[in-house]
């Protein structure tokens, strides 16, 4: 099974890169495995839907907004009920499935399964690179638990193989 972590977001606008950084950090960390691919995106709708073109399964890492959410909260949910968040895959979401169904109609192989982790954000509009605290500790706590989901997908692959 090929799997793609994509981690999106808009690295000049601080929390709103949290899903980069996220991919950073996975990057940084995960063994080298045939099966795995890291990804940083910036936009939604069709070209993050041609991002996940040739993998089994997608796992998108992106900054959210929601009511009432404390910043660093991590999330995660199926593509089909992204609503209440506000993310970039979000945002689009209608555009991305749409994205997905062209894709698809055309002949593109696209994952089977999509999830989507999200981070809530205290701040997307200040310009900078740097993570507020909760948020940068929302992004490790996201990159271990991706980390952890994606090594057990492994070792029940490495299982079932045997």
């Amino acid at each position: 099974m090929k799997t793609v972590v994509i981690g999106v977001g808009n690295p000049s606008r601080r929390d709103h890169s949290v899903g980069l950084v996220v991919a950073r950090l996975l990057r940084d960390h995960l063994p080298e495995s045939g099966g795995v691919t890291i990804k940083e995106h910036w936009f939604g709708g069709f070209s993050l839907a041609e991002a996940m073109v040739g993998f089994d399964r997608a796992i998108l890492v992106d900054a959210t907004r929601t009511p009432d959410g404390k910043p660093g909260t991590l999330s995660k949910r199926s593509l089909a009920h992204l609503d209440g968040m506000q993310t970039i895959a979000a945002d689009g979401e209608f555009e991305l499935s749409l994205a997905m169904d062209s894709w698809r109609e055309a002949g593109l192989r696209l994952p089977t399964s999509v999830e989507a982790w999200g981070i809530e954000a205290r701040d997307t509009e200040t310009h900078g690179q740097d993570l507020t605290a909760p948020v940068a500790r929302g992004s490790i706590a996201a990159a271990l638990a991706i980390f952890s989901e994606l090594l057990a997908a492994e070792d029940a692959q490495v299982k079932q193989a045997a």
